[in-house]
């Protein structure tokens, strides 16, 4: 099951976060995907308009404690400062793609 929906209809890229039994938490895997998907629309004309949403109940609970609670989110062994600067990291490119993102500010 992928972890990140996409669809493109009529100018609209609709990227759907596909965790509902977590309540569409992000992971490094859902991030990464977020973020390629957001990459790839910004040089694709087709798209006009992108819309964020979440399968199930909820849009989006946060990230995922799991994974940050393991201190795996780059591997296994790595210290606690070592996985928070990644989880820093990862939120910090994730808001920079939105905010650089074009196709939700043109008319």
């Amino acid at each position: 099951m992928s972890e990140l929906l996409e669809e493109l209809k009529d100018g609209v890229l609709t990227l759907t976060l596909n965790r509902p039994e977590a309540y569409n938490t992000l992971g490094p895997s859902t991030c990464e995907a977020l973020m390629a998907a957001l990459g790839e629309c910004e040089n694709n004309p087709d798209v006009r308009c992108v819309v964020v949403t979440g399968s199930g109940r909820a849009f989006c609970a946060g990230g995922d404690v799991n994974v940050h609670a393991s201190g795996t989110l780059i591997d296994e062994n790595a210290s606690p400062e070592e996985a928070h600067a990644a989880l820093v990291k990862m939120i910090r490119d994730g808001v920079t793609i939105f905010a650089k993102l074009h196709k939700l500010s043109k008319p």
